[in-house]
């Protein structure tokens, strides 16, 4: 009987130790006895899997050799492409290979454009032209600088510069009108000529008085030889203009072009038309003294 009694004790209070330890929940029906901490391992198990599926697949190709590294990409994009329609596959692989395209066509367009760009701007100058106060500048007829520049010859390997549309008045800038910030006109323009940029400028009255007043150009006797200069002289005896310089003298600044069929079909918008000399290097003079032999037909040996 007393074994019985100790056999019964031990057996319930095993069972009560074993269901204190056992996790609990509780439902509609009661207390049930639980088991749910492995389940919740398995699940974190294989969400750190698919995390890091990617990461650790991308480090086990940069280990391998290229050959080896494409071959495997090549395998990945198969496997991911697998049941795709043609259209899906394609968009796909817009998507994959985007930066590759984007760096590419980057590559490509440095490799073409910057030493085009560098031949272009190291190839010599026919002439250097500027069109001043212009009222309508996209009417002017470009064609006769080529028709100048193939008359010398120089056409394959040579460049023509121009600006057309610049405005200048001094009347303009004394009121403000062309002080406003980003006018290149008054900014960009001035200093292109200061740096011998442009052999000749083509201006009406009102482009040529701003210009000699804030010293863009330089005096006639300055910028052409003797010969070319008495060669106008005797040739167009009224052809060269006066403007007042910076001190308000008169100095022989330009050569009246207007009754030439050159500037007859230049059309740029005005009457009296006037061609004066920014540049003072060696390779302006040289381009100046071809444009007006050429114009004013002066027949000098250049």
């Amino acid at each position: 009987m007393d074994k019985k009694n100790n056999t019964d004790i031990i057996t319930k209070d095993d069972n009560k130790a074993e269901s204190k330890d056992m996790p609990q929940s509780k439902t509609a029906a009661g207390i049930h006895i639980t088991a749910k901490e492995p389940v919740a391992s398995e699940s974190l198990e294989t969400k750190d899997t698919s995390v890091y599926k990617n990461t650790e697949d991308n480090l086990e190709l940069r280990k391998m050799k290229i050959g080896a590294r494409i071959k495997a990409k090549r395998e990945r994009l198969k496997a991911n492409t697998e049941g795709m329609t043609n259209w899906e596959k394609f968009k796909y692989y817009v998507y994959y290979y985007k930066w590759h395209v984007i760096l590419g066509a980057i590559a490509i367009f440095c490799i073409i454009a910057i030493p085009m760009a560098i031949y272009k701007n190291s190839r010599p100058v026919s002439i250097s032209y500027a069109v001043v106060n212009s009222p309508a500048p996209e009417n002017i007829n470009e064609k006769l600088f080529n028709e100048y520049a193939a008359y010398y010859n120089m056409t394959d390997g040579y460049q023509i510069r121009n600006s057309i549309y610049v405005t200048l008045s001094q009347e303009d800038y004394e009121n403000e009108f062309g002080k406003e910030e980003g006018d290149s006109s008054y900014t960009q323009f001035p200093t292109l000529c200061w740096n011998n940029y442009f052999d000749i400028i083509i201006t009406n009255e009102t482009g040529l008085n701003y210009c000699s007043i804030n010293g863009l150009i330089q005096p006639i006797e300055d910028r052409l030889y003797d010969d070319i200069y008495t060669a106008i002289k005797e040739k167009h005896p009224r052809a060269m203009v006066t403007s007042l310089n910076y001190d308000d003298d008169p100095v022989e600044y330009a050569i009246d072009i207007s009754d030439t069929q050159f500037a007859k079909d230049l059309n740029v918008g005005y009457d009296k038309i006037y061609v004066c000399f920014p540049g003072g290097s060696e390779q302006n003079i040289t381009n100046v003294r071809r444009f007006l032999n050429y114009v004013l037909e002066l027949d000098i040996e250049i």
